[in-house]
Formats: C-alpha cells, sequence, structure tokens
C-alpha cells in the first residue's frame, strides 16, 4: 500500500515538462507550440500534476497564466531541470541553424536591448522575441523568478549569482523640449530642476532611485515627481509639455522635437549588463545571443560618446 502511495504522487517527465513551458509561457497554447503537441495535452498533464500536489499551480486569467505560490516554489526547481535537459539535447542533436525557437527578454530600457534584439534577428529571423519592459527591481524580480531568458539590467545587485556581461557605460539626461528654457543651458544643476516636474519612470525604477539620492546628497527638498511607467511613456509625457524627464541617455530613440542636457549632480556612469541564469548561460539559443552581441559595436550612448547639442 505504501509503495502504492509512492507511486501515484511521482510526477511523469511529461507533467513537468508540460508544466515548466507553461509557466515559461504564461500560456498552455503556447506551451503546445513550443512542445510540438496538442494544447489538451498539456493541460491534463497540468491537471494531474496539480491532483498529485494537492493544490493549484497556475491562477487562470484572461491575460495569461499565473504561478500561485507553490507554483513558483516548483517553477524555480522544474525549469533548472528544463534547461539541464534542453542543454543535453542540443549537445546530442546538435541544432546549428537554429532556425526556430523564442526567447524572453526584460529589460529597464528598451535601447540598447533593441539594437542587440535586431542585429540577433538579422541573423536568425526565424526566431521569436518576447520583450518586456519593466522597472529595475522588476527586471531582478524576473530574474530571480526564472521569468525570463535575458535581461538587460542597469546596475546589477552586487553577490547577485548571475551571469552578465558588460554592455556598455550610460549616464542621466535631463529632457525637455525644444521651446523650454531648460534647452538653452548647456548643462542643467539641480537647482535649475527644484521647481520644475520631473517625470520619471515609476517606483521601483533606478531612475526615481538616483533622483532622490542626487537631491537628497545636495541638501535640497525633492522636487514635484510624475511617475510615468517606463521610459517611452515619459518620452511622451514630457513631449505633451507635462514636465522635465529623467531618463538614460540609451533610453529612448532621438526625437528633433526634444533635446537633451547633461545634469550636474548626476553625472555618475551606469553599466548596463546582458544578465541570464548560469545554467542557461550555455543553452545555445542564449549563447548564441552573447555571441551576437559581442560582435555588434556598442550603441553610441553606451559607449560614452559625446552627443551634439540638441540630439538625445
Amino acid at each position: 500500500m505504501h509503495a502504492t502511495v509512492e507511486q501515484s504522487v511521482k510526477p511523469s517527465p511529461h507533467q513537468i515538462t508540460a508544466f515548466t513551458e507553461a509557466a515559461r509561457q504564461r500560456s498552455f497554447s503556447a506551451a503546445a507550440r513550443v512542445l510540438g503537441v496538442t494544447q489538451s495535452s498539456i493541460t491534463q498533464h497540468v491537471a494531474k500534476l496539480e491532483r498529485q500536489v494537492g493544490t493549484p499551480l497556475f491562477i487562470r486569467q484572461r491575460d495569461g497564466l499565473v504561478l500561485t505560490r507553490t507554483g513558483r516554489s516548483l517553477f524555480g526547481l522544474t525549469d533548472q531541470m528544463r534547461s539541464l535537459e534542453e542543454a543535453v539535447q542540443e549537445r546530442l542533436t546538435e541544432f546549428g541553424t537554429l532556425s526556430a525557437g523564442s526567447l524572453r527578454i526584460i529589460g529597464n530600457a528598451p535601447r540598447p536591448a533593441l539594437d542587440y534584439i535586431t542585429a540577433f534577428l538579422k541573423v536568425h529571423p526565424g526566431i521569436e522575441i518576447n520583450l518586456r519592459l519593466a522597472t529595475w527591481e522588476q527586471v531582478v524580480e524576473s530574474l530571480n523568478a526564472r521569468d525570463c531568458d535575458l535581461a538587460f539590467l542597469t546596475d546589477p545587485p552586487a553577490n547577485h549569482g548571475l551571469t552578465s556581461r558588460l554592455i556598455g557605460h550610460v549616464g542621466y539626461r535631463a529632457y525637455a523640449r525644444g521651446e523650454d528654457p531648460l534647452a538653452a543651458l548647456e548643462e542643467v544643476r539641480l537647482a535649475d530642476l527644484a521647481d520644475r516636474t520631473l517625470v520619471v519612470p515609476e517606483d521601483g525604477s533606478l531612475t526615481q532611485r538616483i533622483v532622490r539620492q542626487a537631491f537628497a546628497g545636495a541638501g535640497m527638498p525633492l522636487p514635484r515627481l510624475l511617475k510615468a511607467g517606463t521610459f517611452p511613456l515619459v518620452k511622451e509625457t514630457v513631449l505633451h509639455g507635462a514636465g522635465i524627464g529623467i531618463m538614460l541617455d540609451a533610453s529612448v530613440h532621438d526625437d528633433p522635437r526634444l533635446v537633451a542636457r547633461p545634469i550636474r549632480g548626476m553625472a555618475r556612469r551606469h553599466a548596463i549588463h546582458l544578465v541570464t541564469q548560469p545554467d542557461r548561460r550555455d543553452l545555445r539559443l542564449i549563447a548564441r545571443f552573447y555571441e551576437v552581441c559581442a560582435d555588434q559595436p556598442q550603441p553610441a550612448a553606451c559607449a560614452g560618446t559625446r552627443r551634439a547639442k540638441g540630439a538625445i
């Protein structure tokens, strides 16, 4: 009787694979496409695994699957198993063409991530890229939760236990519309921003932390903050005249309607890294992405080149 119980709760490799891929893709149908099986097969395997565990592993929402606390705990282990399985499969079959597959990429700024993704897709157009923008804290959480394959992250936390490659260095700039008085300055002082509304990304962003530290370090009260999500929304908010944007100089594409000025008191350069989990680094698709990035010249903003007056 005891042996029968143990056997009944032992999950099969198919159940583990189905659960792991569904958690990665946040979708049963997407997991089925990746694994080349039917959606019903995925849902059946996950349902059986949930019965064996005795609790739900996913919360089914309209916009996709969300792991429960038990699901997150299990996924932390099964994703490592799946990565090892993929590495073994790649080594045995030598999928050298890289004509299919997908990568989940997250970053706290669209550039330089988009520069490198564009270069990668020129070489491997058959690869599906899922790119998400998030705050600095959300990117770190996603890496720790193994909710992404690769991340572009500014100033990764020390002793994070992740594998990273330095991409370049960027600094903060004050962004204003061309007709704004700040546009006439070569350099913006913190005092020039004291009575202005500063447009910054949402709570949890590196930008907010740096802005708060700069004004506190100068013994100055924090100006009004308008929190506008990610950098692209910060840019649009500035274009609408709502305030002065504070953004990394590698965060958005050039726009002739805006000018960018260095900020005295926020001159430190910040390192951008390409980051992944150590057990994923040697997966062929991820290793190839690192190789393509290494072959690309650094974007101008990351390389620290001086920009012409009026350029972003």
